[in-house]
């Protein structure tokens, strides 16, 4: 794996995947400045994002680098003279022009929501408008300041193939499981195309993965809202500032998360993990809580204990097949029982595995716009903490990694 900067990251943070732009600092919501030069007879007053493409368009750009040039711009919903210059710059590409201005409103990819994506599957079709190596955003900062970015990869099949959310970094400690994530993010950048919308998250907590530590007095993957909750409930729950299941405040990464995903709205999510005892290494699904858990007994109550267990189920084979595919190309999943009686139920300390704290496998119906089903989660827990540069035997770590990247790409970002 190539080394990453020396500023603190370690010497295997998560590659930089080529790109066709370098996005700046995307900051969703950030006000528009005001216009550079007053409006003339019958256009708005030139904007600097306004003369900032139109001087890459008169330098002869083309369609898909002016998209680059837009999405390393803040979202500017309100800058009439952008859109203006847009409408100029793509009048004869009215896929373009779509493009380009929902970029306008929105920003590069991994920060729009799930209708926008929907749309621009079915306008992109065929076209050839996608970057080579994947779409950049930054989601925001961590609590030191971190830029906490994620990468969008669009899928190849029909949207029945859904979309795909995979976190990486959550615990600092967990070098290893950050390495997958970063070797899978390096094949997508590659031209490794995936079915599903794919969603990346290299490293969810960069000042812990900086630090090495796993976290601080806060479980990172134990502080999310209550079950059946929306960040926006939490929010009010906590008198404006959300907090989690315990009252705890919601870390500034998870909020970032619990964004992404209420925009988003994956079909599926796969959270990577590792674990020093190797025992219980393997691929692992979060139970599915029922819509009315808690609520009392009765028929509803039965019919929706039965639905959860029948996700559940699904989920389980899906993450059998995960940790089949990875044992066969030399990952240790000891966890999972494949030589005898195969589960896919975590093992280790807090049962049911939780990776997002109970929270994601579970309905929110709160009869509000934020409203979603039960979201299958699988835990991937790697045998051991240490990236594949601090193995004894680094070529055989480093193989070990790839084989659980690959089934990821293989099967978990293929069509539902």
């Amino acid at each position: 794996m190539p080394a990453g900067p020396a500023s603190g990251r370690g010497a295997h943070a998560p590659p930089r995947p080529v790109r066709r732009a370098r996005p700046g600092n995307i900051r969703p919501g950030k006000p528009c400045p005001a216009p550079a030069h007053p409006a003339g007879p019958g256009r708005p007053a030139m904007s600097p994002r306004a003369e900032t493409l139109a001087r890459a368009a008169r330098a002869g750009t083309g369609p898909a680098g002016l998209l680059d040039t837009l999405r390393a711009l803040a979202p500017a919903p309100r800058d009439a003279a952008l859109a203006a210059a847009i409408g100029t710059a793509f009048a004869r590409d009215p896929a373009a022009a779509w493009l380009a201005e929902t970029i306008r409103r929105h920003g590069p990819e991994p920060l729009w929501p799930a209708a926008a994506l929907a749309e621009r599957r079915r306008r992109l079709a065929g076209g050839g408008l996608e970057p080579a190596g994947g779409i950049r955003a930054q989601l925001g900062t961590s609590a030191g300041g971190r830029p906490v970015e994620a990468w969008f990869f669009p899928g190849t099949a029909d949207a029945r193939a859904g979309r795909a959310l995979v976190l990486g970094g959550v615990h600092g400690d967990e070098a290893s499981a950050a390495e997958v994530v970063a070797r899978l993010l390096a094949r997508l950048a590659a031209g490794e195309r995936p079915e599903a919308d794919a969603l990346v998250v290299p490293v969810l907590f960069p000042d812990l993965y900086a630090a090495r530590l796993r976290e601080g007095d806060i479980p990172t993957n134990r502080n999310f809202p209550l079950r059946g909750e929306s960040l926006r409930a939490a929010r009010r729950r906590g008198g404006g500032r959300p907090v989690d299941d315990l009252g705890r405040p919601l870390l500034p990464e998870n909020v970032l998360l619990l964004d992404l995903i209420r925009r988003f709205r994956p079909d599926r999510i796969a959270s990577l993990h590792a674990t020093p005892k190797p025992e219980r290494a393997g691929i692992f699904a979060d139970p599915h809580a029922p819509a009315s858990a808690g609520t009392g007994a009765g028929t509803g109550a039965a019919a929706a204990a039965a639905a959860a267990a029948a996700l559940t189920a699904a989920d389980a084979a899906l993450a059998l097949r995960l940790a089949g595919a990875a044992a066969a190309a030399g990952a240790r999943v000891a966890g999972n029982g494949l030589g005898g009686r195969p589960t896919a139920i975590w093992g280790g300390e807090v049962s049911g595995g939780m990776s997002l704290g109970g929270w994601g496998p579970a309905p929110v119906a709160e009869g509000g716009p934020d409203d979603r089903a039960s979201i299958p989660i699988v835990t991937v827990e790697v045998a051991g903490l240490e990236e594949s540069a601090a193995a004894a035997d680094p070529a055989a770590r480093a193989a070990e990694l790839d084989a659980f990247a690959d089934a990821l790409l293989r099967l978990f970002l293929r069509g539902a």
